[in-house]
This record gives structure tokens, C-alpha cells and sequence, in this order.
């Protein structure tokens, strides 16, 4: 039987891999992570920023655009990852009432809708910093009918 090459696992540990994996991610967590993590990557002059030809001037003006943006690229990053772990509270909260893909049972409907309704007057509370951002919490909060 043949074994995998050690350079397979090797592989594992570099960022070239770490990009692949966020990238299979993009879907869930969207851009921001991935092009925060990009950002990290170019600015440390890793390996994957080795294999651009530096005298490129594409490669030279990609990469002073994506510097450009970096500070809008970092704070949605950081308000995508807030969302996740206020999600990942309200998902460990609820425990099984938690609606998995949107759908509740219907025994459990109205314990439910009541549980939502409190985390989101708590989520609110806590992360809304003006009356326009708690005007947007309540426009995109997922739960409501």
C-alpha cells in the first residue's frame, strides 16, 4: 500500500493551505475573514506572497489596493466574527429549541418564539450603540415571522 508523501501533511502547516480552507468557508462566513487573513499574509511577506513576481506592477497594484482597504476589510472582519459568536450564544442558549435551518418543531413553537424574543431584547441591549443601530438589529434579526 502506498503511503501519502510527507510533503501531503507538510502541506497542512503553511498558508497556502490556511487560505484553501477559509476559502471553503467564504460561504458561512463570508469575505471578510478570508481577506483579513490575506491582508495578515501580505504584510508578513509569507511564503505566499513569495510566488508574486514583485517587479510586477499588477502584482504591486493588487497588493497596494488590498493595503488600501485593510482597515475596512479588518472592522467588517471583526463584525462578521462578533455576529458568529453572538449567534454561537444564542444557538448555546436555546440549546434544542435553537431553530436548525430555520425550522422549529411545532410542539415547541411558542417556548421558542418567546426564548427569541428575550435574547433579542438582550443581544440589543448589549451590542447596539445608537438608535440607527438598533433599528438595523431589528430589521435583520433572522428569528422573526
Amino acid at each position: 500500500m502506498d503511503t501519502l508523501p510527507r510533503s501531503c501533511f507538510e502541506y497542512q502547516d503553511t498558508p497556502q493551505f490556511e487560505l484553501f480552507t477559509v476559502a471553503r468557508r467564504l460561504l458561512h462566513e463570508g469575505e471578510a475573514p478570508y481577506l483579513a487573513r490575506v491582508i495578515e499574509l501580505v504584510e508578513s511577506a509569507s511564503a505566499i506572497t513569495e510566488v508574486c513576481d514583485p517587479a510586477n506592477g499588477a502584482v504591486q497594484a493588487r497588493r497596494a489596493a488590498l493595503l488600501a482597504d485593510k482597515g475596512s476589510i479588518m472592522k467588517f472582519a471583526e463584525e462578521a466574527q462578533t455576529g458568529s459568536d453572538v449567534m454561537e450564544r444564542i444557538q448555546q442558549t436555546l440549546g434544542e429549541l435553537f431553530p436548525e435551518q430555520g425550522v422549529v418543531r411545532h410542539d415547541q413553537y411558542d417556548e421558542t418564539k418567546r426564548a427569541l424574543g428575550q435574547i433579542k431584547k438582550r443581544v440589543i441591549e448589549e451590542l447596539a450603540r445608537s438608535e440607527e443601530d438598533k433599528a438595523a438589529w431589528h430589521h435583520s434579526w433572522p428569528f422573526d415571522d
